[in-house]
């Protein structure tokens, strides 16, 4: 829920730095400047990483960043209200994963809190927004960070949250790195107003948000990320309120949804009404 916060500020920091710096660069220095503030935390993190979690951490560091350039790429043409709507469908995309690859059905209790929070991520923002290219891009980002989310539960051990978390943002910024090779886009230092920007998406909105998110995620399964994720446009929500942006009905309705959906996922279920415990998957790394 905390990193749902930090993250429904972000997508307003993100689109004011898509204005002046290109998608690579935003990217880059974002996780460029995570992995630092990750390394500086725990030195010898890298020296400790074990062979798996140095495997898991790339594969996940890879999903990650292909992602956030989908994302970050997309919201170029795309509003913040659309966008947050969009990735909001990770919580429509989680289950589908968690079956494919769990064999985990979900339960009646964890449909009802999909159906709650997507109703609520509806009514929040989207409201006549039309499909575009930017929005197909948030939409495949938002597919590969449900996949990310399944993928951490499996993958990541809690003794190894700080080491994965270092290996996956550094992953993500050479990703970032390499687009912006093959593009033909060059690094440069921000200016005062960018480098406040990409200081907040990097040390706060990344480095201390995954840290937390990894962690977290080798404690609880995918679905309910997922769902509690969607706090995130209610967040950006509200700090519009703050600003000054009157606030409707539909938004309170919308809002209430959601936090409904949060309420229904870390509530204890009834006694058989229980996720049925992961089975070992053949094959996963």
């Amino acid at each position: 829920m905390g990193v749902a916060v930090v993250w429904g500020v972000s997508f307003v920091v993100v689109k004011d730095a898509t204005i002046t710096m290109p998608t690579t660069e935003v990217v880059g220095w974002r996780f460029g400047i995570a992995a630092i503030v990750l390394a500086m935390i725990r030195p010898r993190s890298l020296l400790a990483t074990s062979a798996t979690t140095l495997k898991c951490g790339l594969v996940l560091g890879t999903l990650l960043g292909s992602g956030f350039l989908l994302c970050t790429q997309g919201m170029r043409t795309t509003s913040v209200v659309a966008t947050a709507f969009i990735v909001g469908t990770t919580v429509v995309f989680a289950p589908l994963f968690s079956w494919a690859w769990f064999r985990r059905t979900p339960t009646t209790r964890t449909a009802l809190a999909i159906s709650l929070a997507v109703t609520g991520l509806a009514l929040l923002t989207l409201r006549g927004t039309a499909v575009g290219l930017g929005s197909l891009m948030i939409l495949g980002a938002a597919a590969l960070w449900a996949l990310h989310l399944c993928a951490l539960e499996r993958w990541v051990q809690p003794d190894q949250a700080h080491h994965s978390a270092l290996v996956q943002v550094s992953t993500a910024a050479l990703v970032a790195l390499l687009v912006g090779r093959m593009t033909g886009t060059t690094v440069q230092l921000p200016d005062l107003t960018e480098g406040g920007s990409v200081l907040y998406l990097g040390a706060v909105a990344t480095a201390a948000a995954f840290l937390a998110l990894t962690w977290a995620q080798s404690r609880i399964d995918a679905t309910t990320a997922a769902v509690l994720l969607t706090l995130e446009p209610v967040v950006g929500g509200a700090a519009a309120v703050a600003l000054g942006e009157p606030l409707t009905l539909v938004a309170v309705v919308g809002a209430a949804a959601v936090l409904g959906a949060s309420v229904l996922v870390i509530s204890r279920p009834p006694m058989g009404d229980q996720e049925k415990p992961l089975r070992s998957v053949p094959g996963a790394i």
